[in-house]
C-alpha cells in the first residue's frame, strides 16, 4: 500500500478491491457469528442487554419443558408411575 501511494500506480483493479470489499464483509459476518455463538453457549452474556436475553431464556424454558415432558413420558412407559408423577410435580411447581 505504501508502495502504490508513493509511486502513484495502481497495483489493484476492480475485482481485487472487490474481492477485499467482500473478505472484510465475510470476515466480519464471521466475528458476529462467533459472538452469537459464545451468546448460546452461554459464554459470553454480559454483553447483552435484557431485550436481548429475552429469547434466550425462552429458548431455554422451551428446552427444559420438552426435556422434562419426555422424561415424564419415558418414566410413564417405564411402569414407573410414582416417579413420573413427582417429576410432574417438580416440573410444573417450578413454573408456577
Amino acid at each position: 500500500m505504501r508502495y502504490q501511494t508513493n509511486s502513484g500506480e495502481k497495483l489493484w483493479d476492480a475485482k481485487h478491491e472487490s474481492l477485499s470489499v467482500e473478505i472484510k464483509r465475510v470476515k466480519k459476518e464471521n466475528d458476529n457469528m462467533h459472538i452469537e455463538l459464545r451468546h448460546l453457549k452461554d459464554e459470553d452474556l454480559n454483553s447483552l442487554n435484557p431485550k436481548e436475553l429475552i429469547p434466550i431464556e425462552e429458548a431455554l424454558q422451551i428446552g427444559l419443558t420438552s426435556a422434562r415432558e419426555k422424561q415424564v413420558r419415558n418414566l410413564f412407559n417405564d411402569g414407573n408411575l410414582e416417579d413420573a408423577q413427582e417429576e410432574c410435580w417438580h416440573t410444573y411447581s417450578l413454573e408456577f
